[in-house]
C-alpha cells in the first residue's frame, strides 16, 4: 500500500495524473509513474527546465539528443530515500564510440517493502513492490548545431502478486541557434510505447511532450532555462531555472515547477554542485509540503578518459595538467616541482576542431580553413602542448560571423575561440572583432590568450583542484 500511495503522490507533485493499478483505462489512469521522476539532481535544482539545456549524462532523463555533448565516457549514480519509505535508484553510463555518435545505458528502480497481513490484521510476512526499467539511448550529431537522439526501454512492474511488462520509447532533438551565441533549443517526447497489462486491466504509459530553451551569458557563467511540458492528462506544466557558477568550481541553482494543482510550498527547487578532479557532485532540494516534508537528492558523476594507443607511454595524472612519469605517488614537495617538458609524453594534447560560419555567406568560406591553420600552427610552436587528431586532453574550436561594423572602410569579423575539456564542456572563451586583412594576427592573439591563461575547469566550467598550463 505504501508503494501505491507514494507513486500516487510523486506523480501528482510533479504534475502528472492519477496512477492506479486497479483503475480503469480512462484519461487520468497511467501505469509506471516512476518514469516521470527526475533521475538526477542537477535538473531538479533547475526546476526541471532541462530539455533545452540537455547536456551530459543528465540529458538521458529529459532529451536524449543532449547525450552528444559527452566527449568521452561518463557514469552517473543516484540513490534517493523518498517519501513513505520508497527507495529510488538510478545508474547511467554513456560512451562516445564514433566522432558524432554517443550511446548510453541506464537503469532505474523504484521499490518499497510491504507487510503482508491476514484478514484479522496479523502480520504473516512481507513482500516487495517494485518498478524497474532498463534503457538504451543512441544520440547522433547531424551537424555541429543539430543533434537527434532516441531511447528504447524495457519495463517491468510488480505489485504484490501482480506483474506486468512493456516497451517504451523516447525521442529528442537539440539545436544550437546560429547567430545567437549561447542559445540552445530542445524538444522531446517521452514514454511512448505499449500498454502495461495487470491481469485484465490495460494501462498506458505516462507519455509527455516537452519543449525548452536555454541561454548562457556572462562568459558562460550564468545560464537561464525554461521548459513547457504537456502530459497525457492534458495538463500544461511550466519549468524554469537559473544556474550560476563561480571561478572556483561551485554551482548554485534555483528553479520552479508550476502547474494548475501546485501548492506554493511544492513549487520551488534549489540545488548546489561542485566539480572536482574526482568527479561531479550535485545536490537538489525539493519540498513536498508541510505534511510529507522535503526530499534531498544527491548525484555523483565521473568521467573516464579513452585509453591511449599502446605506442604512447601512459602518464600519471593529478587533476588534468599535473602529470608525472613516476608511477609512485610523490610527496608534497615533489608534487610542486617543475615538470620537465623536454619529453614528448608529458606534454598536454590538444585537438583543433571546426570553426563554424554563423553568417550564411559563401564569401567567408575561406575563413574556416584559415582559422584552423592558424590554431594548428600555434600549437605546433608550443613547447608544452602537442597537437593531436583525436583522443586529446583538450580541444579548441570556434565561430565567426560578419560583425556588420567597418573600421576605416574595412570589413570586420566577429571571431570566438572556445577551449573544451575532455567532457566537451567549454572551460574558456575569447572573442573579439578582427579586421579581415589582420585575420592572422587577430586570431593568433585570441588563440594565444586562451592557451596561455590556463583552464580552471574540467568536467563542467569551474573545476576545482586543477593546475595551470606548464
Amino acid at each position: 500500500m505504501r508503494f501505491l500511495l507514494a507513486s500516487l503522490f510523486l506523480i501528482t507533485t510533479i504534475g502528472g495524473g492519477v496512477v492506479r493499478a486497479d483503475a480503469g483505462s480512462g484519461k487520468g489512469s497511467s501505469a509506471v509513474p516512476f518514469l516521470r521522476i527526475a533521475p538526477t539532481a542537477r535538473p531538479i535544482g533547475l526546476g526541471g527546465a532541462f530539455t533545452g539545456v540537455a547536456e551530459g549524462v543528465d540529458a538521458l532523463g529529459y532529451n536524449p539528443a543532449g547525450l552528444t555533448t559527452i566527449d568521452r565516457a561518463t557514469v552517473s549514480l543516484t540513490h534517493n530515500e523518498m517519501v513513505l519509505g520508497v527507495d529510488y535508484d538510478y545508474a547511467a553510463v554513456a560512451y562516445r564510440f564514433a566522432p558524432r555518435t554517443v550511446a548510453g545505458l541506464s537503469f532505474t528502480s523504484l521499490g518499497a517493502k510491504e507487510t503482508r497481513r491476514n484478514s484479522a490484521g496479523a502480520i504473516t510476512g512481507s513482500f516487495r513492490n517494485s518498478d524497474i526499467a532498463g534503457a538504451l539511448t543512441v544520440s547522433h550529431s547531424l551537424t555541429d548545431i543539430l543533434a537527434l537522439g532516441i531511447t528504447g526501454r524495457l519495463l517491468r512492474s510488480k505489485l504484490d502478486d501482480l506483474s506486468a511488462s512493456g516497451v517504451g520509447f523516447d525521442a529528442g532533438i537539440r539545436y544550437r541557434m546560429p547567430g545567437l551565441p549561447g542559445l540552445t533549443l530542445g524538444a522531446a517526447v517521452h514514454n511512448l510505447g505499449t500498454d502495461i497489462h495487470y491481469n485484465s486491466v490495460n494501462l498506458p504509459q505516462p507519455w509527455t511532450i516537452r519543449g525548452g530553451a536555454s541561454w548562457r551569458g556572462y562568459r558562460e557563467r550564468v545560464m537561464v532555462a525554461g521548459d513547457i511540458e504537456w502530459d497525457r492528462e492534458g495538463q500544461m506544466i511550466f519549468h524554469t531555472g537559473i544556474e550560476g557558477r563561480t571561478q572556483g568550481g561551485l554551482f548554485g541553482r534555483l528553479g520552479a515547477t508550476l502547474h494548475q494543482d501546485a501548492d506554493i510550498r511544492q513549487v520551488l527547487r534549489a540545488g548546489l554542485g561542485v566539480a572536482t578532479s574526482v568527479g561531479d557532485f550535485d545536490y537538489a532540494y525539493e519540498s513536498y509540503g508541510t505534511q510529507l516534508g522535503s526530499n534531498h537528492r544527491l548525484t555523483y558523476a565521473y568521467l573516464w578518459g579513452r585509453e591511449r594507443p599502446e605506442e604512447e607511454r601512459p602518464v600519471v595524472r593529478r587533476g588534468i595538467f599535473r602529470q608525472s612519469e613516476e608511477p609512485s605517488r610523490p610527496g608534497p614537495r615533489e608534487e610542486n616541482r617543475p615538470t620537465d617538458h623536454s619529453r614528448e609524453d608529458v606534454r598536454i594534447s590538444v585537438a583543433v576542431g571546426e570553426f563554424t560560419n554563423l553568417t550564411p555567406d559563401p564569401g567567408l568560406d575561406w575563413v574556416e580553413p584559415s582559422l584552423v591553420a592558424i590554431s594548428e600552427r600555434l600549437l605546433d610552436r608550443s613547447p608544452v602542448l602537442r597537437r593531436v587528431a583525436k583522443d586529446a586532453d583538450f580541444r579548441i574550436d570556434g565561430r565567426f560571423a560578419r560583425s556588420g561594423e567597418r573600421v576605416e572602410g574595412t570589413e570586420s569579423l566577429w571571431v570566438s575561440i572556445r577551449l573544451y575539456n575532455g567532457r566537451g564542456a567549454v572551460i574558456e572563451t575569447r572573442d573579439g572583432l578582427v579586421l579581415e586583412p589582420d585575420l592572422i594576427r587577430g586570431t593568433e592573439t585570441l588563440v594565444g590568450e586562451i592557451l596561455s591563461k590556463g583552464p580552471q575547469r574540467t568536467s563542467r566550467p569551474g573545476m576545482l583542484g586543477i593546475g595551470r598550463w606548464r
